[in-house]
C-alpha cells in the first residue's frame, strides 16, 4: 500500500511566486514537446535545499476556459507527481501548454510530458558537462 505522504504535491515541489516563476522565463532555456514548451532553470535555491526538482504551470485566459485550463494543470500535477517526467532534482520547470492539448486525451497528455522530461534531461546532463 502507498503511503498517504507520497501521495501528495507539496509546497517544497512547486514554484509559488511571481519572481520565481518571472525569472525562470526571464533566464530559463526553452524546451517543446507536441504539446507542451517547458522552460528550464537550474535552481536558484542554496544547494542544500535544492533536492527536488520545481514545477510550475502557466495557462492563460486565451487558452481556454477555466475548466479546461484546470484540468490541464491536474494532468501536469499528476504526471510530475507520479514520476513520468523524471525531472533531475534541483532544476526549475515552468510549463506552457499548447493550444492543441486541451483537446487530447490525459494518456497522449502523459505520453507527452515523459517526452518533455526526457528533453530536459537531455539538456541538464548536456549544459553539467
Amino acid at each position: 500500500m502507498v503511503h498517504e505522504q507520497t501521495k501528495r504535491f507539496p509546497k517544497a515541489h512547486r514554484l509559488r511566486k511571481r519572481w520565481q516563476f518571472l525569472s525562470v522565463q526571464n533566464d530559463g532555456y526553452k524546451v517543446t514537446s507536441r504539446f507542451f514548451i517547458g522552460l528550464v532553470m537550474q535552481s536558484a535555491l542554496p544547494s542544500d535545499d535544492s533536492n527536488h526538482a520545481r514545477i510550475g504551470i502557466t495557462t492563460t485566459g486565451r487558452y481556454a476556459n477555466a475548466v479546461v485550463r484546470n484540468r490541464t494543470r491536474r494532468l501536469v500535477r499528476e504526471a510530475f507527481r507520479q514520476g513520468c517526467m523524471a525531472i533531475p532534482s534541483g532544476i526549475d520547470l515552468v510549463i506552457i501548454p499548447k493550444k492543441h492539448a486541451k483537446f487530447e486525451s490525459s494518456t497522449s497528455i502523459f505520453q507527452d510530458l515523459a517526452t518533455l522530461g526526457k528533453r530536459v534531461r537531455g539538456y541538464v546532463e548536456k549544459t553539467s558537462c
